[in-house]
């Protein structure tokens, strides 16, 4: 159906990306239907052994240690992962680069780069430093995983399938490579294959919110309202604050008949997020349901706001002013 109505406004969840290599181990819109969201693997490039320090004093760490041996390829790469907990992406990416350049064959440095690189919106220069790694390493599973993220951002879902199965052929236990799996499936309308990665992920890591709310999707889907309603509650028991769970929840009980409630899960959503369109534009489909026709109108106009170019939105509300005159 395309009638505007909450449930072809929700959205799903974005894959689980794991953010770089690490030798120390320290963990580093779909709107068709509802709310999946990718995940990425964090894993953290650096030296072999661990500090309990912040990340400000990592900087300071590293660049000391940078200072007394210029040449080491690994001190660079862990001053950009530094950077890069800071958000500090182009200090970062200067970093790895160097480290790249004190030793090409660096996988690590590679890596670690190209998740920089993605980021910040760069994916063909993402994708191209994921492959060099790959060559170096090919047994690199979160590199495989986070390759996977970069083509589905390209639509290259058949390509974003194989990493993310070499990456399980490598770990198949990896939680968060059978997510991102499940959420191509999902893409490509294999559902049932979806419902079976999301299972799997979940069986590995029982606290994956994300999983639990796009099982809830797929269920939703077909029509399967309870066992949805059931892993959406999941979902929130994890993380109470996950809007996009409240907006699903909503679309639910809109499905179900039960405006009142559905508006309660919407306004939740809003009240954690202020900026999400969708949850607006849900709101004010039921307000305009209702004939508040006043509140409909503000909830349309909050979501040409945050989206200037939503067409069916801008419609409904023109329809709507002319029916309040």
């Amino acid at each position: 159906m395309r009638n505007g109505s909450p449930a072809e406004r929700g959205k799903m969840s974005k894959p689980i990306k794991k953010k770089y290599i690490k030798k120390v181990r320290q963990k580093g819109k779909l709107y068709q239907l509802l709310i999946f969201i990718p995940l990425i693997i964090i894993s953290l490039a650096s030296v072999a052994y661990k500090r309990n320090i912040t990340w400000n004093d990592n900087v300071q760490l590293w660049s000391d240690a940078a200072e007394k041996s210029p040449n080491k390829e690994r001190i660079h790469t862990a001053i950009g992962n530094a950077y890069h907990e800071q958000g500090q992406l182009p200090k970062a990416i200067d970093k790895f680069i160097t480290a790249i350049e004190l030793n090409p064959d660096y996988a690590d440095a590679h890596s670690n780069l190209g998740f920089a690189y993605y980021e910040q919106g760069q994916i063909d220069k993402a994708i191209e430093e994921y492959l060099f790694a790959l060559k170096l390493r090919p047994d690199y599973t979160e590199t495989h995983n986070n390759l996977g993220l970069a083509y589905s951002m390209k639509g290259f879902l058949d390509k974003a399938l194989e990493e993310y199965s070499i990456a399980l052929k490598f770990d198949p236990e990896n939680a968060e490579a059978h997510y991102n799996l499940g959420l191509a499936y999902f893409k490509q309308g294999k559902f049932d294959e979806a419902i079976t990665e999301f299972t799997t992920s979940l069986k590995l890591k029982p606290d994956l919110p994300e999983a639990y709310n796009d099982l809830g999707n797929m269920y939703f889907r077909q029509g399967r309202f309870d066992e949805a309603a059931k892993q959406y509650r999941m979902a929130l028991g994890l993380k109470p604050d996950f809007s996009e769970v409240h907006n699903n929840l909503g679309s639910l009980y809109y499905e179900q008949g039960r405006l009142e409630e559905a508006i309660k899960e919407y306004r939740i959503a809003l009240n954690l997020n202020p900026d999400f369109p969708d949850a607006h534009y849900n709101l004010g489909f039921i307000y305009s349901q209702q004939g508040r026709l006043t509140e409909a109108i503000e909830e349309y106009k909050a979501v040409l706001s945050l989206r200037p170019d939503d067409r069916e939105t801008r419609q409904a509300l023109e329809l709507l002013s002319r029916q309040s005159k």
